[in-house]
Parts: C-alpha cells; structure tokens; sequence
C-alpha cells in the first residue's frame, strides 16, 4: 500500500510539474493585468497606467499640447490615436478603443446626443466667410473647411457639400476663386492673420466651446479627467498654452 501511494505521489508530482511549465511558456498570452472585482472604467486605468486618447491629428497642435499638460498632471502614460473627425467616434468609445476623445471637438446638439462632454474648455466663435455680403447660408450652401478643424466636425454635421482642405492657404484660395461658396473658419484664427483678404465677407458668427467626450454610462473617467483639467486651467498652465497659438485666452475656466 505505501508503494502504491508512493507511486502516485510521483505521478502527481510530474503532473504538476509539467502543468507549471506549459503555464510559464503562455505567460505572454495572459492579459496584461486582470481587473479587480466591481472595478471602475477609471481604475481599470489606473491598474493599467494608461489612458487613450483619440485625436484628428499628432500634428502640434494646441489640443496635442493641452494633452501633454494632462500627461504630465495626470501621471498617467497616455497613449494618442488617430481618429479622424468623419469616422466612427461613436464606435471608437463604445468599444473602448479609446477612454475619450479630444481635440477640436466643438459642443453641438449632434455631439451631445453621441457622447458625454466635458465641460467646455476653450471658446470662441465660428466665422462663416463668404466672397460675397448677400449670401443667405443654408444646408445645400457648398462650403470650405480646414482638416482636423472644429469646423470640419460642425460642417460634416449639417451640410450636405463640404470640401477639406489641407492648409489655410488651400481654404482661402478655393473662396476666392470661388470654390465654395462660403468656408467656416476659427475667429480665434482669424484675428492671428496679419493681413485680413479683402474679398472675405463675415456672413454669420456662431459661437462655440470645444470640449472632450466620453462613452455616455463612463461616467468615472468623467468625473476623474475634468478633475485634472480643471487643475491645469487653474494653474494658468492651459492658458499659458493657448497663448502661444492664439492672440487672446480663449480658455473656458
């Protein structure tokens, strides 16, 4: 009988030994860290030490600096996706391919439906520019707009022809050759242009704010990520940063 038990304590003991060794070689399948019971979108965070962004662009740009300032506030790694304005956001945040969105991502009433917004933290007004004073701007008014710009967001939401263009200079050529009828453009922006063109014509203003967005029930990541915004407003740190991009603070404390 103690030979039988003898035996079998070493199959189990070889059992388990080559379980343990078939269990190290997967390590690099396992997830990177395993979510705590009952916890929070904004803890799976920090469990995970990072937040995703979507972004239209890495160029440098305000927002992308806005965002380093959060890094840096945050102590999160935060790691930046390119989304580009016309696709699927909505999808983006639903199936957590990113936490939120930021980056000239204006509040409107389309925006609002899709997604949980942050307070706002910029503002300005929106200039419709056209080549001619009498123009009465519908949705059928062919109109101009500048890529990765709050414009492009508020264009592609409510007229039905839009053209992108790559540059100011490519925006300001097609209405003065007369492209499009009218083009949106930041009058934040505006005021920056040394020289204003002379067949530009303000044909209606409409103002504002840029915020950031979430997945509407994520209400945690919410709350955590305005929390650290309002510090870097507070500190003088988003208006120090606004003021290398635009003559005014258009910041929203």
């Amino acid at each position: 009988m103690k030979k039988i038990r003898f035996v079998i304590s070493i199959c189990l003991l070889i059992l388990l030994t080559c379980g343990c060794g078939k269990y190290s070689e997967n390590d690099n399948a396992l997830p990177a860290f395993v979510p705590k019971m009952g916890a929070t979108q904004w803890d799976k965070i920090i469990q995970k030490n990072e937040i995703r962004i979507g972004v239209p662009t890495l160029d440098d740009t305000m927002d992308n600096r806005l965002i380093d300032a959060f890094e840096k506030e945050s102590q999160l790694t935060v790691t930046k996706v390119v989304l580009p304005w016309d696709s699927s956001l909505q999808e983006a945040v639903q199936n957590g391919s990113v936490d939120m969105l930021w980056g000239q991502l204006p509040a409107t009433s389309d925006s609002s439906t899709m997604f949980r917004l942050s307070n706002p933290y910029f503002h300005s007004t929106m200039l419709y520019l056209s080549h001619t004073e009498e123009l009465s701007v519908t949705q059928s008014t062919p109109v101009g707009v500048l890529k990765h710009s709050a414009g492009q967001f508020m264009a592609e939401h409510y007229f039905e022809s839009v053209t992108v263009y790559n540059s100011r200079d490519e925006l300001f050529y097609a209405l003065s050759q007369k492209l499009v009828d009218c083009i949106l453009y930041d009058n934040a922006s505006f005021e920056n242009m040394q020289t204003k063109k002379d067949f530009c014509h303000i044909v209606k203003e409409a103002p504002y704010d840029l915020v950031v967005a979430f997945e509407h029930n994520n209400t945690t990541v919410a709350s955590e990520v305005e929390k650290i915004m309002a510090k870097i407003k507070a500190d003088g740190t988003a208006t120090d940063i606004c003021l290398k991009w635009y003559l005014n603070d258009y910041i929203q404390k």
